[in-house]
């Protein structure tokens, strides 16, 4: 879906949720790499490749979603290998986070 990282004239589709929206992240520039696009969507079993058929951009609502989903599956990790917290403190300190991140609806 071209080359661009950011796009706000462009309307482009949604790898994720395949909507057309003007604002996308292209996962394999800039901010995309930063971010870790790929290697978080390919932790979800999710296949992608720089030569596959399908967009290479994500809209801001699934980058929301994908880095909330990743934050939590790696903290669920964390806490397995060390133990140190129970499950009713992580999901206090998660929902702590949610809201000091302004994600909280």
């Amino acid at each position: 879906m071209g080359s661009i990282e950011y796009a706000p004239l462009a309307r482009c589709r949604c790898r994720i949720c395949h909507q057309w929206q003007t604002s996308m992240i292209h996962v394999y520039m800039g901010c995309g790499q930063r971010l870790r696009l790929v290697e978080k969507m390919k932790a979800y079993g999710l296949k992608i490749t720089p030569t596959d058929l399908y967009p290479k951009t994500i809209c801001k609502k699934c980058i929301d979603v994908l880095e909330t989903n990743y934050f939590f599956q790696n903290t669920l990790k964390l806490i397995s290998t060390r133990g140190k917290l129970g499950y009713y403190g992580f999901v206090t300190l998660y929902v702590t986070a949610r809201r000091r991140r302004g994600r909280d609806n």
